[in-house]
C-alpha cells in the first residue's frame, strides 16, 4: 500500500492527469472527516503490522488499537 492508496481509502479527491492540477489532492473541498478517517487508517495498518505479537493476553495491535481509541486528535 503506498500514499496515494491511504488518501483514496481515507476519501480524499485526488488529482488525476489534468494539466491543470495543482498537486496530488483537489483541496477545494473541506477534509476534516477525511483526516479523521485518514489517522484510523494509519493506526490500523500500524497495529495490523505488530499483530502477530503477544501482550498478555492479546495481540500488540490489539492492545495499540484499544490505547488509541477514544484519543481525540483536533485539526
Amino acid at each position: 500500500m503506498n500514499r496515494l492508496d491511504l488518501l483514496e481509502r481515507a476519501g480524499f479527491i485526488l488529482w488525476g492527469d489534468e494539466e491543470y492540477a495543482t498537486g496530488i489532492v483537489d483541496w477545494a473541498s473541506n477534509y476534516d472527516n477525511e483526516v479523521y478517517n485518514l489517522i484510523n487508517i494509519v493506526i490500523d495498518e500500524c497495529a495490523k503490522q505488530v499483530d502477530h505479537v503477544k501482550v498478555w493476553d492479546s495481540t500488540l495491535g490489539d492492545h495499540i488499537r484499544q490505547k488509541m481509541n477514544g484519543v481525540k486528535i483536533e485539526v
